[in-house]
């Protein structure tokens, strides 16, 4: 487990994913951190949005990670058409998503992966004039294990925090900066809402537990196919009972932050 002395206790991180898709969702995600239960925020660097979120973080006290991304935004280095909504990388994604299937990525472009990786870590320093709080990764790139590996490779070699699901892979990385748990379930049209998102919190097991939201203001954006959604998961993340739900219930709100406060103290 990433944090045997908090076996005792239920920590909770609140990610906000998705912060620098666009001003709306910016906007979303820092109200559902000064009013709601997020304690943390993921940006993707990728976009246009993403000045904006570095400019709002400035006077906030926000904790923010860099959410990594193949699939939205603009790629410096694309010729072959690996990343982007109709990459090579995102066709393989729907394949193995929608068929079950196994897809291998070869060496070659594993390893574009990985020097795109760090490209938006040097882009997130460059914007947020500093390190990122944590990684993790947009849409299911757990199920290209090739791609995987690379980014749980990329957490340990830059020492920084990242999301871990073991619902998804069955090899637990032999890097341990991360979460126990992570709950990816509080989203889509039928789970955004507070009774759903209330009985995951009273379900929550001991340990430092991950769960991720996408919170943000409605907009008309046909280029989004999440978008009025992201206003429903904010009005429940406000939700003045669900604080008071997390508080009866001794469960500590904290972030990515206490997995690296812990392992200095080990």
């Amino acid at each position: 487990m990433a944090n045997n002395q908090a076996k005792t206790d239920r920590l909770l991180i609140v990610t906000a994913d998705d912060f620098g898709l666009s001003s709306a969702v910016n906007e979303g995600i820092l109200h559902a951190f000064l009013r709601g239960i997020v304690t943390t925020a993921s940006a993707i660097v990728t976009t246009t949005g993403a000045k904006h979120a570095a400019k709002l973080t400035q006077n906030v006290q926000l904790p923010v990670g860099l959410h990594l991304d193949l699939f939205e935004g603009n790629f410096e280095e694309n010729e072959e058409g690996l990343f982007g909504k109709e990459g090579h990388i995102a066709n393989a994604l729907k394949v193995a998503e929608t068929e079950d299937k196994k897809i291998m990525l070869p060496k070659p472009v594993v390893d574009k992966v990985f020097r795109e990786f760090w490209r938006q870590l040097c882009t997130f320093r460059e914007l947020f004039k500093k390190d990122p709080e944590h990684l993790s990764y947009h849409k299911g790139l757990h199920q290209l294990p090739e791609v995987f590996d690379a980014y749980s490779r990329f957490a340990k070699e830059e020492y920084l925090p990242f999301r871990y699901g073991n619902q998804y892979i069955s090899n637990k990385p032999d890097f341990h900066l991360h979460p126990d748990i992570w709950i990816d379930k509080f989203n889509g049209k039928d789970n955004i809402e507070e009774d759903y998102l209330m009985g995951i919190i009273n379900e929550l097991p001991e340990g430092i537990i991950e769960i991720s939201t996408h919170p943000g203001l409605s907009v008309r954006a046909p280029q989004y196919d999440y978008n009025h959604e992201r206003e429903k998961e904010m009005s429940v993340l406000i939700s003045p009972r669900l604080r008071k739900e997390v508080n009866d219930r001794g469960i500590k709100l904290t972030s990515f932050k206490h997995l690296h406060d812990h392992k200095k103290n080990e």
